[in-house]
């Protein structure tokens, strides 16, 4: 059993038809977009938002933009990325950086980052 959707519990309005799929698009990883691609890393890039969630309070992804131009400005090769705010902790802030490299091959595993987060000591 395979979940790869962190979207199944947000707002409605939070979601985007594609051919009467809902999609998280705020929480998809580039090649998720692009080619329908859900694989473990792009569960991590999601992670890497739930991440940014957390340590930011609840704050939704990409503040003030919407569905359309998140979309636009993840899959232009432009490597867009949420700014992320200086009060969270240097261990968090690269992880959710490295969770959110370009090349899916690039990113942590699901080990990787449970190692991470231990050594920062959150767990």
């Amino acid at each position: 059993l395979k979940i790869c959707d962190f979207g199944l519990s947000i707002k409605s309005e939070q979601l985007e038809n594609e051919k009467e799929i809902q999609l998280p698009t705020k929480w998809l990883a580039p090649e998720a977009i692009k080619l329908r691609q859900f694989t473990t890393k792009s569960d991590v890039w999601a992670f890497g938002v739930l991440l940014f969630e957390i340590f930011t309070d609840g704050n939704e992804p990409y503040p003030g933009q919407s569905n359309a131009e998140v979309r636009e400005k993840l899959t232009d090769g432009s490597l867009f990325r949420m700014e992320i705010p200086l009060d969270i902790p240097p261990g968090i802030a690269e992880l959710i950086k490295k969770c959110w490299l370009e090349e899916p091959k690039q990113r942590p595993t699901f080990r990787e980052i449970y190692r991470t987060l231990t050594k920062i000591s959150f767990l």
